[in-house]
């Protein structure tokens, strides 16, 4: 725990596995996730035009021309991403997922750990969703401003590092990777979104159709 909070205050972030310190909170957020139906995701893209939540029954053509303008930019080294992800969206009810991850992520032994991490007062919750990369998504460089930290929590099982979905953490000039996190079961990244913003990206997942790799990501005031 000390060496994870000292790495957290020279670097900026750290990595624990919460599996092995809160076993029951990781397991109730993989059954929580398993509970989301296919219909439930929606596709959350950024190109060089706009960033659009488009619903899981989004026509195939206006999906592949959102999708392939986020390619380009993606392409010619700028700022995009693809992705789907579960959140909260108006005029749309609560998924009961989203209810639960409420519930998890302000637990008193989570918030207590998230504190001793970071060495400061955990506010509310002030962002949560659930982000899935299936083949093809991706995430280019960027930074998680916020008013105090954030987290994302890996909850795919066995998943191949050959198939990327890994986040790339940079050198404060963006010239060079300063380390690697690999998105193993129960892996909790916690990242400072105030005094130091992290330059980071999520290499492009190539994955087969049937796997996707699942994390929640949550910011604290």
């Amino acid at each position: 725990m000390n060496k994870a909070s000292k790495y957290f205050r020279e670097h900026g972030y750290c990595s624990i596995d919460l599996f092995l310190r809160i076993p029951d909170l990781v397991q109730k957020c993989k059954d929580a996730c398993d509970s989301i139906e296919e219909h439930d995701w929606t596709y959350i893209i950024h190109n060089s035009t706009e960033e659009i939540d488009l619903p899981y029954n989004v026509p195939p053509a206006r999906l592949k021309q959102v999708k392939a303008g986020a390619l380009k930019v993606y392409q010619e080294g700028g700022f995009a991403f693809s992705f789907r992800r579960l959140t909260d969206l108006e005029d749309v009810p609560i998924h009961p997922a989203m209810k639960l991850f409420d519930d998890y992520l302000t637990r008193e032994d989570f918030l207590g750990l998230l504190s001793t991490l970071s060495g400061r007062l955990i506010g509310a919750m002030e962002v949560r969703y659930i982000n899935r990369f299936d083949q093809g998504d991706f995430l280019t460089t960027h930074r998680d401003p916020g008013s105090n930290l954030g987290i994302a929590l890996n909850l795919t099982s066995q998943w191949n590092l050959n198939f990327g979905g890994l986040t790339f953490i940079l050198n404060e000039s963006q010239s060079s990777v300063h380390d690697i996190l690999t998105p193993s079961y129960g892996r909790l990244f916690i990242f400072d979104t105030s005094q130091r913003t992290v330059p980071h990206f999520v290499s492009m997942v190539t994955a087969p159709p049937a796997q996707n790799r699942i994390a929640l990501i949550a910011r604290y005031g």
